[in-house]
């Protein structure tokens, strides 16, 4: 078994059931925060347009999007690997694409100008101008905001920003909802239509009766296990083929196999969910759908150098709780299948690459230097523009919402405040009073400062199973225990001293 002191087993043990628990709480927290900036909101419309006269009929301009606008963002940074990485010669030669194409946004380029033909493309895959996705949002089209950013595009990117441009050339106003809302169904196609169903035989290993399952004593149980592998069916989709042949109109990043999705709202991959859709998969027998899933992550990581929080543009600038290398290690504990679990190595060493370059920090307690993992998305704009998705932000369900929320603050401490947001999502805690100084409001957010214990009681278990997947395939060379032991020292002996119980602690405090 692995082990990493039994803290991260116990942690992956026990967390469905805890996020089963406070799953309600965190929807109601959402929603109780969605009420709170719309009432925000109305007042912000009154203080940009004037107050309504008498008559009713002023016209409101709708707030501005200069502060989001205004400052140079740097554009996210892929591994690069000239020999192993898919992706090297998008990203790593000559100047660096363009993500945040909006009118005043600055992106940060290498020394070389000269471009290739593929990258002079990629920086053109822009979905839509900041004004669109601002306007769209201020006048609240949609009652979701992740509901415009997730629709495809009937044409390319460029003709639509030409023709906003051209028909909505003034002042926008809150008398200019309707007209907005025309243009959205003229040019924009319904959210979902990026994927289809699974159709029969996509999952070649799908039985209606599965033998574990029927095999369990327990009738009501047995009920609600079939009823739950029923779902699968249900939850199963698969990228249509136009949004590889024209990715700059999508969203969605592409992906070869089929996958899960939440449902709902969530019609997307989703990073540390698909951890717990592996273990049901094999639970119901389908380990070679499970396999299909893990090859999506494999895909990911090769284009991008780490897994995204889930697989649409919008989300490149933040991924989730590391939970690959535990999905590699189900499905080979299960088929020992020691051929896909070569072929699974780099990925693995990359994405805990990935954590350790981008995602750790020196703490010094006692006059000695420690390293901690944290949540620390690259971004410090509202959820929505910070990605590729650019123009539509960096968590495109909750721009608005994001934006609403820094009302009041200057430049300077919105940035701080929508990277802060921005990082507690990336958590998959999204959003919790751990991560909130009081304990009660946004504006006290302080993600960074934070070194969770769930999220470092994780990156030692990752260490552990690579090195345990090493040795199981005889390459005692490369494996990694020392590395976990000597975090696992780290951890326990500076930073989260024993007390019956382990904890995140604040790490200015």
């Amino acid at each position: 078994m692995v082990r990493c002191d039994g803290l991260a087993f116990t942690i992956a043990v026990l967390l469905p059931g805890v996020l089963i628990r406070i799953a309600k709480g965190m929807d109601d927290g959402q929603q109780k925060r969605n009420s709170w900036n719309a009432t925000r909101m109305n007042g912000t419309a009154m203080a940009a347009g004037g107050r309504t006269n008498r008559t009713g009929n002023e016209r409101h301009n709708i707030p501005k999007e200069d502060d989001v606008l205004s400052w140079a963002v740097e554009p996210p940074r892929f591994a690069c690997d000239e020999n192993n990485s898919a992706s090297y010669s998008i990203y790593c030669q000559g100047t660096s694409m363009t993500w945040l194409r909006f009118r005043k946004i600055v992106v940060t380029k290498h020394k070389s100008e000269r471009l290739s033909s593929e990258q002079r493309r990629m920086k053109k895959n822009v979905i839509i101008e900041g004004k669109v996705l601002h306007t769209v949002a201020m006048l609240n089209i949609f009652k979701d905001s992740k509901t415009f950013v997730d629709k495809p595009m009937k044409r390319d990117p460029e003709e639509i920003n030409a023709e906003f441009k051209s028909r909505f050339s003034r002042t926008i106003t809150t008398n200019d909802r309707e007209a907005v809302r025309s243009f959205i169904e003229e040019n924009f196609g319904t959210e979902g239509e990026d994927l289809n169903e699974c159709a029969e035989g996509t999952m070649s290993d799908w039985v209606d009766d599965p033998e574990y399952l029927i095999s369990i004593d327990d009738d009501e149980m047995r009920r609600f296990a079939l009823e739950i592998h029923a779902l699968w069916k249900k939850l199963c989709r698969t990228i249509k083929t136009e949004v590889k042949e024209h990715p700059k109109r999508y969203s969605i990043l592409y992906v070869p196999n089929e996958f899960m999705i939440p449902g709902g709202r969530f019609r997307e991959l989703y990073y540390w969910d698909s951890y717990w859709v592996v273990k049901g998969l094999i639970a119901s027998g389908m380990h070679e759908t499970a396999k299909h899933i893990i090859e999506n992550f494999q895909y990911l990581i090769r284009q991008y150098g780490f897994v995204p929080s889930g697989n649409r543009n919008y989300y490149l600038r933040r991924t989730q709780p590391p939970m690959f290398i535990p999905m590699v290690y189900e499905y080979h504990t299960v088929t020992e299948d020691d051929q896909f679990l070569i072929s699974s190595l780099e990925a693995m060493e990359t994405e805990l690459g990935f954590w350790k370059r981008k995602r750790t920090r020196q703490v010094i307690k006692n006059g000695k230097n420690y390293t901690i993992f944290q949540y620390k998305a690259e971004t410090n704009v509202p959820r929505q523009v910070s990605l590729s998705f650019t123009s539509r932000l960096d968590l495109p369900e909750s721009y608005r919402e994001d934006f609403l929320t820094a009302q009041g603050l200057d430049a300077g401490r919105k940035r701080h405040l929508w990277q802060e947001i921005a990082s507690a999502a990336e958590s998959g805690w999204d959003f919790s009073s751990r991560w909130l100084a009081n304990g009660k409001t946004m504006d006290t957010i302080e993600t960074s400062n934070i070194a969770p214990v769930d999220l470092n009681a994780f990156m030692c278990w990752n260490m552990e199973i690579l090195a345990h997947l090493h040795g199981a395939l005889g390459r005692k060379c490369c494996m990694a225990a020392p590395n976990s032991l000597d975090f696992l020292g780290s951890l326990t002996n500076s930073l989260l001293p024993y007390s019956g119980s382990f904890f995140g602690i604040n790490i200015t405090s």
